[in-house]
């Protein structure tokens, strides 16, 4: 998958120091979100959630996954 290249390699454009913006659908949560986010953080990068209140299928997993929101939400 390319965004696991790039993120192996370094080739991600982050927001601040470490941080990247994640974005998904609204309706459902990627397959493999939990591994996404874990491979992630395992790079070294801090995920930030955007527009998290969308998401509410998965509110209560993503604060097990110490995710970071917005400070607008």
């Amino acid at each position: 998958d390319l965004f696991y290249k790039r993120l192996k390699n370094k080739n991600i454009l982050p927001l601040c120091k470490n941080y990247i913006l994640v974005e998904m659908s609204t309706f459902n949560p990627p397959l493999n979100l939990d591994e996404i986010l874990f491979e992630i953080k395992l790079a070294g990068y801090t995920p930030i959630l955007a527009h998290p209140e969308r998401y509410v299928f998965y509110q209560n997993d993503l604060k097990r996954n110490l995710v970071l929101y917005p400070p607008n939400t």
